[in-house]
């Protein structure tokens, strides 16, 4: 499992409207992805934090993580 920080965290880093984290997991972990967000949903932060989840095979149909520009904070 891999997640990333995409959106406007940064490109307008002084004042994002929301942190928005990518989990990018391999199929049949989906339990962990569920932990995992609501752990990060649950953090206290402003901006909030938005959560979207996509499988290994997701995420190379449609080359989220290039077309958003997205940065990898975190690997397990």
């Amino acid at each position: 499992m891999r997640a990333y920080l995409f959106g406007s965290a940064l490109r307008e880093a002084s004042s994002p409207n929301d942190l928005d984290v990518l989990i990018v997991y391999q199929i049949g972990s989906l339990s962990g992805v569920h932990a995992l967000a609501d752990r990060l949903r649950k953090i206290d932060t402003l901006p909030l934090v938005e959560v979207i989840a996509l499988n290994e095979e997701e995420e190379c149909e449609t080359n989220f993580i290039e077309s958003v520009g997205a940065k990898e904070f975190w690997r397990d």
